[in-house]
């Protein structure tokens, strides 16, 4: 029987460490555990605020064109800025003169030559008061 208790002390022990060694184990397991939630909740929030970054340049972008559009209409609304008042014209003024060229003679009069002179009236002036 001396033979069977050092092998049974040894057993003990061997066993005492081993289940020392499992409780290691056992916390261990929990904390990765732990990490992988922490893990994953962090990625969730990254992606959160990844989409939020993307909401944000396209809003940034969704502005900017709104901004050069409104810039545009503000510059064709804007009144039109002369150099110098334009005079009113002297009722001799009223008919605008049409020189004849190469280019629009053939609308004109067969007979007409390239020195005649077309007189039109002038749709700015009303005929009725004149």
């Amino acid at each position: 029987m001396t033979i069977s208790s050092p092998r049974s002390a040894f057993e003990q022990q061997l066993c005492s460490q081993l289940l020392s060694l499992s409780g290691v184990a056992e916390i261990l397991a929990d904390r990765v555990m732990a990490l992988e939630a922490r893990l994953a909740e962090v990625e969730g929030q990254q992606l959160a605020d990844a989409a939020d970054v993307a909401i944000n340049d396209d809003a940034d972008e969704l502005l900017s064109a709104s901004e050069e559009k409104v810039r545009m209409l503000r510059d064709r609304l804007a009144p039109v800025e002369l150099a110098e008042p334009q005079p009113q014209p002297q009722p001799e003024e009223t008919a605008e003169v049409i020189q004849l060229t190469p280019d629009n003679e053939d609308t004109a009069e067969p007979n007409a030559s390239s020195d005649d002179t077309e007189y039109v009236d002038d749709p700015q002036i009303d005929l009725m008061t004149a």
